[in-house]
């Protein structure tokens, strides 16, 4: 009895132990709640906040870039990029499996991604994601994959403007040519935003702006891309059927600087990265500076007209088709005998260019070529344009001054040697070259008088359909040109093996509309010469720019229209 009383005495007991100790942790708990409910809101909501809110980044839009016809050369076209959690994944091969097949992928290839990176959060796979493999994985809503959008530029044009107007990176900023030099007008300011996102790090819903977006500006070029695709066709036909190493052209309006082609072979395509390689990347228009030999014979024949004392028909005796300066010689092709202004270009005598040199002073020659603006820039502003060569005329020693009067001695570059022969189309003014519509200028200066233009501009035509120019006429119309052949220097000497072949051309030569300079580098096939070789290629692209720009033989352009300029210029010799 005694026994029993015990244990029920025991058992009782630990039940109220055990009922005591339930209330007292029910207790616990509900003190705990309400403690977190009256003392701790603003925290928890605080830690809550922290694992959902985010700020974002808000992508703006690039500007445009146009030619002159609205035309677009320069697009941004949005791209997707794949991101995956490979904790998510690294038990899930179906999902591997599946991820793989709509991306294109070798199964194997993710399957080793995700085991050797199993303990990361998250693994970029590609950024060439399309639009319809991410409709297709957001549709299946595998666990783990997660998708951004960005920008990627688009060059419709691809290399055919490739040195103009350059290229961007993978985070949208300028590298080359326009797109870097205009960078910060074209790119904008991007913007911030405040999102909730959820456990997969998506967006659920945007709550507020931060910053708001600046997107870029379109910008306009003068460039006329049908003029533009002529030129680099017609250019890279000649380079490779004349196996020479590389080539340039540039055409431009000489009443007003406006360049409506610039372009350079070889090229690469901007759209492909395997095709971006630097020593593509060279704009030789605008950098290369080489020596411009006879194509600078009409601004001897200017210099002598300005002088006064001389008028195109004035006759300069070149016999014996040579002429010695100390231990050194020039010479011509064939004695010519006497040849009046217009002859001299005409037979391209060197023997007459240094007579007419000769008998001015060797400032009286530095002042043409500085007045036509050789030596400085031409005011395009981009990147790595080269100044050229045209030493001081106080330094000249007599050969010097003889090989300056056709072209030796000193350097141009493809853009200076065209705004040159602007000053002899447009009646004698001196223009900044512009390639962007709307970019600050100087005005344009008198640089010769406009009956010295009118001669020389006359004489050109001879040139061609008389002289060494023959291959750049242009049927229905009178073209003014000149031909160059120009040998290059190799260890220090000019050698016969290396020439650049040379053609500047003026068109309509009875009212000017386009200027254009070809340059063909080392070319090494059964021709070599300016006017075999540079002078069809003028004529090939003048073909088609006369269709394209709807420009007739006889059409009258009438006073030179001048836009766009500021008013005041830099004087001439300052770096601009």
């Amino acid at each position: 009895m005694n026994l029993q009383r015990k244990v029920t005495f025991d058992f009782r007991n630990r039940r109220k132990a055990v009922l005591a100790l339930f209330s007292i942790m029910s207790v616990v708990l509900i003190w705990g709640a309400i403690d977190l409910q009256i003392n701790e809101p603003v925290d928890l909501k605080k830690r809550a906040d922290s694992r959902s809110l985010r700020i974002k980044g808000v992508p703006t839009d690039r500007g445009i870039i146009f030619d002159k016809n609205k035309d677009p050369l320069a697009v941004s076209v949005p791209h997707y990029a794949l991101e995956v959690d490979p904790r998510k994944l690294i038990n899930n091969e179906e999902h591997q499996n599946r991820i793989a097949t709509i991306i294109d992928w070798d199964p194997e290839k993710l399957h080793k991604i995700i085991s050797t990176k199993k303990n990361r959060k998250g693994i970029p796979l590609t950024r060439k994601l399309t639009k319809e493999q991410k409709k297709t994985l957001s549709e299946i809503g595998i666990d783990g994959v997660y998708f951004s959008e960005y920008s990627k530029r688009h060059y419709p044009t691809s290399n055919v403007t490739a040195h103009l107007i350059g290229f961007t990176d993978r985070d949208d900023r300028g590298q080359e040519g326009i797109e870097k030099l205009y960078n910060a007008t074209l790119q904008g300011v991007a913007g911030e935003r405040r999102v909730l996102q959820d456990a997969s790090r998506q967006v659920v819903k945007s709550l507020q702006i931060i910053k708001p977006v600046e997107p870029g500006k379109d910008l306009y070029l003068t460039i006329h891309a049908g003029v533009q695709y002529a030129a680099y066709r017609a250019l890279e036909k000649a380079v490779i059927k004349n196996q020479a190493s590389s080539g340039s052209v540039v055409v431009m309006n000489p009443n007003n600087g406006n360049i409506l082609a610039l372009t350079n072979y070889p090229s690469f395509n901007p759209n492909i990265s395997s095709e971006k390689q630097a020593h593509l990347y060279r704009n030789r228009a605008v950098t290369d500076k080489f020596e411009p030999g006879s194509t600078l014979k009409p601004f001897t024949i200017a210099m002598a007209l300005e002088g006064g004392r001389y008028a195109p028909e004035t006759t300069v005796d070149t016999s014996p088709g040579a002429i010695a300066i100390g231990k050194s010689k020039v010479q011509d092709f064939r004695d010519y005998g006497i040849l009046s202004l217009t002859g001299i270009l005409r037979h391209s005598s060197n023997v007459g260019s240094t007579k007419l040199a000769f008998d001015h002073s060797p400032e009286a020659m530095w002042n043409i070529l500085w007045a036509v603006g050789l030596g400085e820039k031409t005011g395009l502003k981009l990147n790595g344009e080269a100044r050229g060569d045209l030493t001081s005329h106080v330094k000249w020693h007599p050969f010097e001054h003889a090989t300056h009067s056709f072209g030796y001695g000193m350097t141009v570059t493809t853009v200076q040697l065209a705004r040159a022969y602007s000053v002899i189309a447009n009646g004698g003014w001196l223009v900044s070259l512009d390639v962007v519509r709307g970019a600050p200028s100087f005005p344009r200066v008198r640089a010769i008088k406009e009956s010295t233009a009118k001669s020389v501009l006359d004489m050109l035509v001879v040139a061609v359909n008389e002289g060494t120019g023959k291959n750049a006429r242009v049927q229905g119309f009178n073209v003014a040109g000149k031909t160059g052949t120009a040998r290059k220097l190799l260890d220090g000497e000019y050698t016969s093996k290396a020439h650049m072949a040379l053609f500047a051309g003026i068109m309509p030569a009875d009212a000017p509309q386009l200027v254009s300079v070809v340059v063909i580098d080392e070319p090494r096939g059964e021709h070599y010469t300016g006017g075999q070789v540079a002078a069809p290629v003028f004529s090939e692209i003048m073909n088609e720019a006369t269709r394209l720009l709807n420009i007739e033989p006889g059409t009258s352009v009438g006073q030179p229209v001048i836009e766009n300029f500021a008013t005041i210029r830099p004087p001439l010799g300052s770096a601009f």
